[in-house]
């Protein structure tokens, strides 16, 4: 009996410390102070490991403290550390969206391209319905073919705005090879932003660059053309949102 009294009373304070922890947290974390947030939060993991409440609020306070662009030691330290520390929330809880989500969005500001794609795509086999991630897939799709692209448009002696597709053949074969199959999954996955958001104005943009851009790498300048004029719909659709959007009511 003593010994389950004792038992019970260490459980309760540990819970009390946890709370006071977490609750100290959150408000140095809506005051903008992250590092002290993270040593609370640091803190309330520690009273119940097992806690992925307090492991979710410490991953936010190191991430909140990286700087996108950033290309310092202690502030890649801080991406690292976020990321880490959501990882063991998914290892402790493999659907948890907010981590996976999350990761994602660290390495994607992290450049991380690969592992950005690899985590979003995680986060749909969840939720096929969540339209950031979508947009997610087709913003990196486009991204990551863009240095390509205007380096063949330099190779090929085409200014940037001379109509495509590029002209020397033996790049452009290259760059199909290489980046055609991750241009049209970022297609599909603006498509089904578009689905689930008909009036999704960022995925509309980046459908415009990704058509625009990945014409440069068709056969013949009618189907440059084609694609071209396709963007320039999604252009005009994009226009008439905003217009609507910021009409008074």
């Amino acid at each position: 009996m003593v010994r389950t009294a004792l038992l019970l009373l260490f459980v309760t304070a540990s819970a009390f410390a946890q709370k006071a922890e977490l609750d100290a947290g959150l408000a140095a974390f809506q005051q903008g102070r992250y590092a002290d947030a993270a040593q609370h939060f640091q803190r309330a993991s520690q009273a119940d490991p097992r806690s992925v409440t307090g492991r979710l609020y410490l991953g936010a306070a190191y991430g909140a403290q990286f700087i996108p662009g950033l290309d310092t030691p202690e502030n890649q330290r801080f991406g690292a550390a976020a990321i880490e520390i959501f990882s063991r929330v998914v290892a402790m809880e493999p659907n948890n969206e907010q981590a996976i989500g999350s990761i994602a969005s660290l390495y994607y500001n992290q450049k991380r391209w690969d592992d950005a794609l690899e985590w979003n795509r995680k986060l749909l086999d969840i939720d096929p319905d969540t339209k950031t991630a979508w947009l997610s897939i087709g913003v990196i799709s486009f991204t990551h073919f863009l240095p390509a692209q205007r380096e063949a448009r330099l190779q090929s002696k085409m200014r940037p705005d001379d109509p495509g597709p590029i002209r020397d053949v033996t790049v452009r074969q290259a760059l199909k090879i290489k980046y055609m199959p991750m241009l049209d999954e970022g297609i599909t996955a603006l498509k089904r932003a578009l689905e689930i958001d008909p009036e999704y104005d960022d995925a509309m943009s980046y459908m415009n660059l990704l058509l625009r851009y990945r014409a440069d790498l068709l056969d013949t300048p009618a189907e440059y053309l084609t694609q071209t004029q396709l963007a320039d719909e999604w252009v005009r659709k994009s226009l008439a949102l905003k217009q609507k959007k910021s009409a008074p009511r």
